[in-house]
This record gives C-alpha cells, structure tokens and sequence, in this order.
C-alpha cells in the first residue's frame, strides 16, 4: 500500500515538473523538440491516471487489495471546428492536447518570428522561422506524410513518346490549368510519397515564351512521373555575356537555402521532353537526360556530349565542385562539367535514344552569348583545377538582385562579375596555368 502510495507521488511529481517545463518552453522558447518530449510524457501519465489505471473511489481496508480496472476508451481530439474553436472529446488527454495547442499558438502569434511553411512530401516538413538576418529548421514527420503510400519506381500513369505542346501559352492561363502548383514553384504527388526531392535549375536570359512551352510540358510530364520537384529559374541581369555554368553554381547554392533537395537537374530553357519514360531522378551516376535531340535527327550528338538536360545528386554536385564558372559565352561549359564528373571516380549514364529523346525549340543565338572563342583552351585544364574552381569560388562574384517565390516557380535575379570570375588575383578564382592556357590564343574576348 505504502509503496502503491509513493509511487503516485513520484509520478504526480515527474508529472508536475513536466508540465512547468512545457509551460516555460511555450511562454520563453523556441525548442520546439524538447516541447514535444515533454508532451508525450504528460500525456502518457494522463493516460495512465485517467485509462489504464484508474483507483477505486473508496479507499480500500488494510485487508483489501488495491483494485484497477483497464479501460479501453481512446480519446477523440478533433482540432479546430468550422468557427475556428478548439474542440475535443472532454478527456484529461484531449484537454491537455488542447491547452498545448492553445498555447503554442499564442506564441506564434505574439511571436517577433514568423513562420514560412515548406512541405516536401518527399523529405520532410519544414516550418522555417526566420527573422532579418537569421533562418532556423526544425523537421518532423506530417501525418500526410507517414499515411501515404510510397511512390512505386515506375508509375502507373505513364504515356510513353508523345508529341510536344508548343502551342502560344500566357502566364496566367498556366496558373489556371495547373492548380496543383503550390507556392514556389513546387509540385507534389497527392497520393504517395516520392523517394526523392528535386529541384530544376533554368538558367535564363530574355527567353520568356521559351519558359512558358516548357512549363506547359513538363509540368504534367513530372505530374505523371509522381515527381516531388521545385522549379528555380535563375535569371543573369544586364548585358554581361551569359554564362551558363556560373547560373547553375548560383541556382544550386540559392535553392539550398529553401531545402536540402536530393536531386539536382540542370535544365537548359529551351529543350522539350517527349518520352515520360525519361524519369527525372538522380542515382548512383550523374544521368545525361537529354540524348536525343530533333536538332541533330534525334541522334546522340557526339558520345561525350553531356549538355542540354543533366541530373545529380546534391552529394555528387558538391564531389565534383559544381560547374566552371570560366566559360563566359557559348561552348564546352558541359565538356567540361563530363570531365569533372569522369575525374572523380564517376560515370556517365543515359536512357535510350527512343527514352531520353527532346525537341529543341528554334531560336537564333541570344545576344550576349557569343560562341566563346576561348572554350577549347580552358578545356585542357578542367581536370587539374577542377578543386580550386567552381562551386566554391562563384559566392563572392553574384550578387542576388530579387528574389520572387510564384506560383510556377522561384524566380531569383542576379548579377554576375564576369572580370572576377576570371581575375588571377581574387583568391581561387582562374589559376595562373588556365591563363596561359588562354593567352595561346589571343582572341581575348572582351569580358563584360
């Protein structure tokens, strides 16, 4: 009796000291995980007090033994009603579900932080508070997440080869037929998870009827594909020469700061799938996607080509220190990109010509993207100063203009320092060997 007696005790105490602790978490703090610990075991001693082991009323003679009875009684909480109440089913459980709740969301919205919800079916839920100069993460499974299916490898709603659309199509006439979209650009299946996330970097310049056929067909080729994607259009300003391999680095290091995406796919704004066989995912090998293109008969161009379509994982993205930023103007910028990926213990993989087959949209050459007279000459040295040039020597040459989170896709703005890109003197920026391999031929373009 004496130790039943004491037991109580403990457990009221434990309990008690929970409960301040929660309290103090939710008034004072942010610690969203240690609030959850705390909850879990106030309502597991609720539920032992009030279900499992509930005392008789009476208090039992000395001969008597204690009584208990199990009850089977789940409790019912049911959130928000349609006035925006809190409603339950009057249990001690339930009502400590809604005072937590009820509290937590006070502090949200007397909170100087304000919170951005990012879901990716596919990885987590990301509810990201952020203030000026500050963003922090916390990730916890949804319950959407944990009650879906997973996403089978090869989805049922495939098509095989079809014809493109590239019929005249406006921004907000895609708004209207894609409801699916959600902020950011992002699209998600609604019935399974997705084993990975993917984000598409466009690297873009004056092309806006480019962008639209393209969303016009990929977004339902991915819709079929069950593909848990963000689309990032990462736009060069001014009247600088282009430079595609930069805009890649920069879109990889800005979509890192909305999610910790799986896959990258490097997209080029004017290449059309037309085969939804051509699964957009990132394996064990970079996978060139775009093999077969009208442009060249739907014929693979040459066995090293590796451009218009490319798709890594983040981890091999970051092994290979990303794209050059060198090649200023058209040309081998994904030569180079191969022999990144080749120097690094990596293999190049493709679907089959009928698979991964494209159409290229006609245009003339863009202003500012001059054939690069200089593209075979940087090419000789890709390998040798593939760790000192790329990824990590892009941060301190762009600068982030606007940034617009829409419905169809993250448009991010920015300028690009051409001249620092290639100046000897900025720290691992051009090596002194690239240089003299640039000087053999003296057609030094006019860098802009």
């Amino acid at each position: 009796m004496k130790i039943n007696k004491y037991l109580k005790m403990t457990a009221k105490v434990v309990l008690t000291i929970n409960i301040v602790t929660l309290t103090f978490n939710l008034l004072f703090s942010r610690n969203l995980s240690s609030n959850y610990f705390h909850i879990r075991v106030i309502s597991g001693f609720l539920d032992v007090f009030q279900s499992n082991f509930s005392f008789n009323q009476t208090t039992p003679s000395r001969n008597e033994t204690l009584q208990f009875r199990t009850t089977t009684r789940t409790p019912q909480f049911t959130g928000l009603n349609s006035s925006g109440e809190y409603e339950h089913d009057g249990s001690l459980d339930a009502s400590f579900k809604l005072l937590g709740q009820h509290l937590t969301e006070s502090h949200r919205n007397t909170s100087r932080y304000k919170p951005k919800v990012i879901v990716h079916s596919s990885r987590r839920y990301d509810d990201v508070w952020t203030t000026e100069n500050k963003t922090t993460e916390y990730s916890n499974k949804t319950s959407r997440e944990t009650d879906k299916n997973v996403c089978p490898e090869k989805p049922k709603d495939l098509i095989g080869l079809r014809l493109g659309n590239y019929s005249h199509v406006t921004k907000s006439e895609l708004i209207e037929e894609f409801t699916q979209m959600e902020p950011g650009g992002h699209l998600r299946p609604q019935n399974c998870t997705p084993g990975q996330s993917v984000a598409i970097i466009i690297p873009y310049r004056n092309r806006n009827s480019h962008l639209l056929v393209l969303l016009h067909n990929l977004i339902p080729f991915l819709t079929r594909q069950n593909v848990d994607v963000t689309f990032f259009v990462i736009e060069q300003a001014g009247n600088s020469t282009f430079n595609r391999g930069a805009l890649f680095n920069v879109g990889f290091l800005e979509a890192e700061k909305f999610h910790r995406f799986d896959c990258y796919i490097l997209h080029d704004v004017d290449i059309i799938p037309l085969n939804d066989h051509n699964l957009y995912r990132c394996g064990g090998n970079p996978r060139h996607f775009a093999v077969a293109l009208n442009k060249y008969n739907y014929n693979l161009l040459y066995s090293n080509y590796f451009g218009g379509v490319v798709g890594l994982l983040r981890s091999q993205y970051l092994q290979v220190n990303g794209n050059s930023n060198l090649y200023i103007g058209w040309g081998a910028e994904d030569d180079d990109l191969l022999v990144r990926v080749r120097a690094k213990n990596l293999t190049m993989v493709r679907y089959d010509v009928m698979t991964a087959r494209y159409d290229m949209i006609k245009h003339e050459r863009d202003k500012g993207n001059a054939e690069n007279p200089l593209r075979f000459a940087l090419l000789k040295s890709a390998a040798r100063r593939q760790d000192v040039e790329g990824l990590n020597t892009v941060t301190k040459h762009y600068q982030v203009l606007d940034m617009k989170p829409e419905t169809l896709y993250t448009w991010i703005t920015v300028s690009l320092d051409n001249r620092g890109l290639l100046e000897v003197r900025s720290i691992l920026t051009a090596p002194s060997y690239t240089m003299n391999d640039m000087k053999g031929t003296k057609l030094v373009m006019k860098v802009r």
